[in-house]
């Protein structure tokens, strides 16, 4: 009996690994085609596009930062997934978008705004993000500018931290977001070289309050 318990016992982690690389393997996937363009002329075709996230949100198997399967705005082989893309180039800010990747192929278009980082007077905005319900879902934070329209993006680390750079100083609308839903709203005025860090506490919130 000893020895068939033993088998049982070291059978279990094997069958786990055969199944977790049996749903891996029968994973859709696709290949996503990305163009960016200057947002105030859609016309105005960019180029290569440097790509610096390109995460899956939902799925059951995590599929990490892909960013770097991007060559030549093409990436193949992207897992099905509803995923959090942002990309930059040369002169411009920054833009981020959701995409869902459910058919074969996908095309996606994002409008970045004119701008740079390394414009003298830009600010930094850090903070934290504090007691959200589900840890295991990404949090990202986002700034909407009040009078500019200008929107930025960041996802928040495992360890609730979050860092802007390159922020024009003025005045912000700050959005804390998980899974699409919004947790978090409030004012704040960004000011030069650096503000923060700022405090979001969302009391056990999440993703799925308000579904039991």
């Amino acid at each position: 009996m000893k020895t068939i318990s033993r088998l049982t016992t070291m059978m279990i982690p094997v069958l786990l690994c055969c199944c977790a690389v049996r749903a891996q393997a029968g994973r859709k996937t696709a290949t996503v085609h990305l163009r960016i363009v200057n947002f105030n002329d859609a016309a105005d075709d960019l180029g290569t596009a440097n790509v610096e996230t390109f995460e899956g949100e939902y799925g059951d198997i995590p599929s990490g930062n892909l960013a770097g399967r991007f060559h030549g705005n093409v990436a193949h082989g992207v897992p099905y997934d509803f995923y959090r893309l942002c990309a930059r180039t040369t002169g411009f800010w920054t833009g981020c978008t959701e995409v869902p990747v459910y058919q074969p192929e996908v095309w996606v278009v994002l409008g970045l705004r004119f701008g740079s980082a390394g414009l003298a007077g830009l600010s930094d905005l850090t903070g934290t993000v504090e007691n959200a319900r589900d840890g295991k879902i990404p949090v990202w934070v986002r700034l909407l500018g009040v009078y500019s329209g200008m929107a930025v993006d960041t996802k928040v680390d495992s360890s609730g931290h979050f860092r802007m750079s390159g922020i024009p100083p003025g005045e912000w609308i700050l959005v804390t977001m998980q899974k699409g839903r919004i947790l978090d709203t409030r004012a704040i005025t960004i000011s030069f070289p650096e503000t923060g860090p700022v405090r979001i506490d969302l009391g056990g919130r999440s993703a799925h309050a308000g579904r039991s």
